[in-house]
């Protein structure tokens, strides 16, 4: 896990390809992420490791947030993926925690990952509304651009200085 999550904040490229040296490598990282023993969350708590470790004990820290769009055509035999703008897939809510004033990147302070049902009923503007209305907040599809956030801030509690850039 460490030599595939160490190449991904080398090359900051998430596209297996471009991560391996050869094929050999690029059919081992394949082999990795298929494996059912992987679990998300150990991928996840060691690129939260590398960023605790890497983030500098002072200065200023920048939380950039951005919402990627994995899409994959309908014809394609994919399971568990979830409805998206053109097909089927998920999305992806990373933060990237960057040095403010000289760029250097620390690696990834927090992700989130979005899957959105296939729904056959069709509601209307009043149902959605109502049901808008007894949904809290942490249930909504909009606390996904809230809870990467406070994630990444839990991840960097040494930094002095934090600025979050987000879209919404």
């Amino acid at each position: 896990m460490d030599k595939f999550t160490d190449r991904i904040c080398q090359r900051q490229h998430l596209i297996i390809r471009r991560l391996a040296v050869n094929r050999n490598e690029e059919i081992q990282f394949g082999h990795f992420i298929s494996n059912q023993h992987v679990a998300v969350s150990a991928l996840e708590q060691q690129f939260y490791l590398q960023f605790r470790t890497g983030c500098p004990d002072s200065g200023h820290l920048l939380l950039i947030e951005d919402t990627s769009q994995m899409a994959f055509s309908l014809n394609r035999k994919v399971k568990e993926l979830g409805k998206v703008d053109k097909g089927q897939g998920f999305y992806l809510h990373p933060v990237l925690g960057p040095d403010a004033d000289n760029g250097a990147c620390y690696g990834i302070a927090s992700v989130t990952f979005l899957k959105r049902a296939f729904t056959a009923e069709k509601c209307t503007r009043q149902q959605v509304s109502a049901q808008r209305d007894k949904t809290a907040f942490e249930e909504k599809e909009g606390y996904r651009w809230y809870s990467p956030i406070v994630s990444a801030l839990e991840n960097c509690h040494t930094t002095v200085a934090k600025t979050v850039v987000a879209d919404r």
